[in-house]
């Protein structure tokens, strides 16, 4: 959540030393805050219609934004300058200059508010003796001079920033009570928590007694029957395959009949002898 930003609004044409410097906070939220109304006049929480309305934007930027149909507002930075458009926020930074209705404003930004105030005349500080007022004129002369070439330092190359979405307004916050400090510093003391009183550690629930297991009995094995003894069997060789014919045995013929010898031949008659017998 965004926190208000301190800031005085000094008036450059003040027709008197009390009435340079305002201080005033700008805040956070829908509801109506600080603004300037067309004549230059500075508003506080007022529904009359203004020129532009200061507040803080979401990543804490002091926002200025110009209302719809209201007259033209001119800010400056360091030799640059543009006029404010219409409904979109312009991000203001210390130093810059807004230049509405013939008037002319410098903002200088401090810092996170420490509380939320309507605007108030910064009181002067009181007139120094004779004899230091020669040396307090030098002083403020030099700090004058050193925090010019600051500023120029610092904001010479920073270009004006428009932003072209919507404008973002935080949701309002409670006004943070009075604390002491200085301007600029908002910085919340830490609250410190309330003690933890320590607890006693909780026990475990040990859950229902375990039941004793009785072990289960097993079925005694079945009696062992007497084998008959083997016989003996003739030894062979394991080791030999079994040979499978292709063709069935046949069975050896029986061997041919002897051949019968030839009968004698028939004896010559004695008659028939020749005379070379």
């Amino acid at each position: 959540m965004p926190l208000p930003i301190a800031l005085c609004i000094e008036d450059l044409e003040a027709p008197r030393p009390s009435e340079r410097y305002l201080r005033c906070v700008a805040i956070a939220g829908a509801e109506p805050g600080l603004g300037l109304a067309p004549d230059g006049t500075i508003r506080w929480k007022q529904e009359t219609p203004l020129a532009c309305e200061l507040w803080v934007s979401l990543d804490d930027r002091l926002i200025l934004l110009r209302p719809a149909g209201a007259i033209e507002i001119r800010v400056s930075r360091a030799g640059r300058s543009l006029l404010a458009p219409e409904g979109k926020p312009v991000v203001l930074r210390n130093q810059d200059q807004l230049e509405l209705g013939g008037r002319s404003f410098r903002v200088h930004v401090h810092g996170r508010a420490p509380t939320v105030h309507p605007p108030a005349w910064l009181e002067p500080a009181p007139a120094p003796r004779p004899e230091v007022h020669a040396r307090a004129a030098r002083t403020a002369a030099a700090a004058l001079a050193l925090g010019a070439a600051l500023s120029m330092t610092a904001c010479g190359d920073e270009e004006l920033e428009v932003r072209h979405e919507p404008p973002k307004v935080a949701m309002p916050i409670d006004d943070p009570p009075d604390q002491e400090g200085t301007e600029g510093e908002g910085v919340t003391p830490p609250v410190e928590p309330p003690p933890v009183e320590p607890q006693p550690p909780e026990l475990e629930d040990p859950g229902p007694p375990e039941q004793p297991q009785i072990p289960e009995l097993e079925d005694p094995p079945p009696p062992v029957e007497p084998q008959p003894p083997e016989l003996d069997k003739p030894e062979t060789d394991e080791t030999e395959p079994i040979k499978v014919l292709n063709t069935p045995p046949r069975m050896a013929a029986p061997p041919p009949p002897a051949p019968e010898p030839p009968p004698p031949s028939p004896e010559p008659p004695p008659d028939q002898l020749t005379d070379e017998d």
